[in-house]
């Protein structure tokens, strides 16, 4: 706002109004656009924070192949970003329809325990955003006849499936003691970690499939009397049982 004092019985004159009209009028301007300017400035701050955040998280999630690793990790963060009371992420069984929380933060029960309770309420936001494959926000949980509490203190939730080639993998849920916690800002980053989320799942689940059939072959062949020796195609062991190596010994005790 420009205010000019002018003398007692003095007015101004039509030339100098004009110029002050004009002079108002680029003011405006220049201070819509320095405001624009400030907007986006701190925009591109933000986002240049994300792109941070969210490359550590690629280097972390590329770093390990444990599947309650990443599990922590990703609910770490969602925590962090989100600013969130309580977090708990649960696998998803579509044919059994059944969540089972591998990891969880801000709830005095434990995993077993919140899966029971979700197992016993089935048709709860969780449950409805892992068998939509849809994120779910509810800024006030007492206004969704679905919500099941686990937590008194929760106020409001968001839900957001993990998925992989369009099949609902985990959701990550979580929950805040305020109303109307979570903002668009919020589902956009834990949907971008969900994203990466559901490739790091799926190869720690794969990773540790493999290590249990691994371990089960390994068993198998240390109770087979016949000798078993699998070889790679660049001629390297991959597995030997210990009648092979009980044969090798021999030999070798023979030849010397």
């Amino acid at each position: 706002v420009l205010l000019i004092k002018a003398e007692p019985e003095k007015s101004l004159s039509a030339e100098i109004i004009e110029l002050l009209n004009g002079l108002s009028s680029h003011l405006a301007v220049y201070l819509a656009n320095a405001y624009t300017y400030e907007s986006k400035v701190k925009d591109l701050e933000a986002g240049m924070r994300e792109v941070k955040i969210l490359s550590q998280i690629d280097e972390e999630l590329n770093a390990t192949i444990q599947l309650t690793r990443v599990f922590r990790m990703i609910m770490d963060w969602a925590l962090r970003f989100t600013n969130a009371h309580a977090a708990a992420l649960a696998i998803y069984n579509e044919a059994s329809d059944n969540l089972r929380v591998m990891e969880h933060y801000g709830f005095r029960l434990d995993n077993p325990q919140i899966s029971q309770l979700q197992q016993d309420h089935k048709g709860g936001i969780t449950h409805r955003a892992a068998r939509n494959g849809l994120p779910e926000v509810i800024p006030d949980i007492s206004m969704d006849p679905d919500y099941r509490s686990i937590n008194p203190l929760t106020k409001s939730q968001m839900s957001v499936p993990i998925m992989r080639e369009e099949r609902v993998e985990a959701v990550i849920t979580l929950e805040s003691h305020n109303v109307n916690a979570f903002t668009d800002d919020h589902l956009d980053f834990v949907r971008r970690l969900a994203q990466r989320a559901g490739v790091a799942v799926d190869n720690a689940r794969l990773f540790t499939e493999t290590e249990q059939e691994r371990q089960k072959l390994e068993l198998i062949l240390s109770n087979i009397k016949d000798i078993v020796i699998v070889i790679s195609m660049d001629e390297r062991i991959l597995l030997i049982n210990q009648s092979a190596i009980a044969a090798l010994s021999s030999y070798m005790t023979a030849e010397n």
